[in-house]
């Protein structure tokens, strides 16, 4: 394997005197921290429930409870965002935003981070009365290495449906490779210990779990 230029500056430091190799190093490095830095990002478009459950007469249902106030949907969808920092560079605070494209509405939004040393906020806060589809989001901190969760309960209108991601910050959402298994028990995770209280009707909850993972 080919010696990096890291490991080169390295060997000649001591040969061409510290000063001036410290200072190509240091350049070099700065110059590393400053470029345009990759984020990871993977974005994804789940049928929660169709008007009709495939294969049979029955149409799908399902209710959804926030703050005490409850809703159901014949037509729901879910979107889940998965950011990693896969740069070089520590964020004590990276902010971005979600854009549905459309008329795509969000009406409820679930976070999930690392552990309680980082947090998700977003702005508006949504519920089933105030929906929207341009979402401001901060993740503090964000280091390298570091993931996050977003999921999303969307009310489609305009197909397909696109989640757009922007930041301010410096960066490059690259896609990030697909984890299909790890992604379907998280989703069913959210599904029955947040805030869904109702399956479609007439369909057991194994048939609709293989519906919706399938």
């Amino acid at each position: 394997m080919s010696p990096t230029l890291i490991e080169i500056l390295k060997i000649l430091a001591p040969l061409i005197g510290g000063g001036l190799a410290g200072t190509i190093l240091g350049a070099y490095l700065t110059n590393r921290r400053n470029r345009i830095q990759p984020i990871g990002a993977k974005r994804e478009i789940i049928p929660f429930v169709n008007r009709q459950v495939a294969g049979s007469a029955s149409n799908a249902e399902v209710s959804i409870k926030i703050d005490g106030k409850q809703e159901s949907y014949r037509n729901l969808t879910l979107g889940r965002v998965t950011l990693t920092n896969t740069g070089n560079k520590d964020y004590e605070e990276f902010r971005f935003e979600v854009t549905l494209n459309g008329l795509n509405m969000a009406t409820y939004i679930q976070t999930e981070s690392p552990d309680r040393s980082h947090v998700i906020t977003t702005n508006p806060s949504l519920d089933l009365n105030s929906l929207d589809n341009e979402i401001d989001v901060t993740l503090t901190p964000f280091n390298r290495g570091d993931t996050y969760f977003i999921c999303m309960f969307i009310i489609p209108t305009t197909e397909p449906i696109d989640i757009g991601l922007s930041s301010k910050h410096p960066v490059k959402f690259v896609e990030l490779q697909e984890y299909r298994e790890v992604t379907t028990s998280i989703l069913w995770d959210v599904i029955e210990n947040t805030h869904v209280v109702g399956v479609p009707v007439g369909l057991p909850v194994r048939t609709f779990r293989k519906r919706l993972f399938r």
